[in-house]
């Protein structure tokens, strides 16, 4: 019997930093790159200690202690990185329907566009206790363990769907908990804060039109932003995941 599953999927905080925390530690594997930098310069420190290098040893010791404070602190950062991510932009909501030949991938605001990513495409699978995470190449697709997304179809299905390919493809199941700081982030509400935003661009609009017309307009500055590459849209179909 052929079986078709339909759930919904929201890509928030909770989804983000889990997939950045197992990103981090068990795929990128970038705590252990630490790990080795850290035992790189506290070898360095003893080698030019003996050296005499003082100066040198100081700075290889300063620069341990940057990256044992990185480690201990990642899950911090990524907080701070994700919650400042979702101050400005919604949760992504979609509509995934899946079957035994491929995932169809929705919004529910326009479900007439649709993503599909047939099984075959499907190069990964990962597990955690709370989420799949199937990996299309570097591309992820998240999916939540809760039977009360599931719209139709059952949960049993979904199961069995994932664990026929399982078998077929590269899998990794970790247990650990990968969250240990419990998660307090609440959403803003952002339809009143873009209603505030649509007000304030009204009001300069206002001030604009009320402007001397003779007086000179101002050179515009650009002001370039840089990313911070461990904030990744997980599960955005659009969205690329960065290696």
């Amino acid at each position: 019997m052929e079986k078709n599953v339909t759930i919904k999927n929201i890509i928030d905080f909770k989804a983000m930093k889990y997939f950045n925390m197992y990103n981090l530690r068990y795929k990128k594997k970038f705590i252990w790159v630490y790990i080795v930098l850290i035992v790189i310069c506290i070898g360095s420190v003893v080698a030019t200690l003996i050296a005499q290098n003082y100066l040198l040893a100081v700075l290889f010791g300063i620069f341990a202690i940057y990256l044992v404070y990185q480690t201990l602190n990642m899950e911090k950062m990524i907080d701070r990185q994700i919650t400042a991510y979702f101050q400005r932009s919604r949760p992504i909501e979609q509509v995934f329907e899946i079957d035994e030949e491929k995932i169809d991938i929705s919004s529910p605001y326009n479900p007439e566009k649709v993503i599909t990513y047939e099984w075959i495409h499907i190069t990964q699978i990962h597990e955690i206790p709370e989420y799949f995470f199937l990996f299309a190449g570097k591309q992820p697709l998240i999916i939540a363990k809760d039977p009360n997304l599931v719209l139709e179809g059952s949960y049993d299905d979904l199961l069995e769907i994932i664990n026929e390919k399982v078998e077929s493809k590269p899998y990794k199941k970790v247990d650990k908990q990968i969250v240990k700081n419990e998660i307090t982030f609440v959403h803003p509400n952002y339809d009143e804060m873009e209603a505030a935003q649509h007000v304030e661009l009204e009001s300069e609009e206002t001030v604009e039109a009320e402007v001397d017309p003779d007086f000179d307009e101002a050179e515009e500055i650009e002001v370039e932003i840089d990313t911070d590459e461990n904030v990744e849209e997980a599960g955005k179909p659009q969205a690329n995941d960065k290696d």
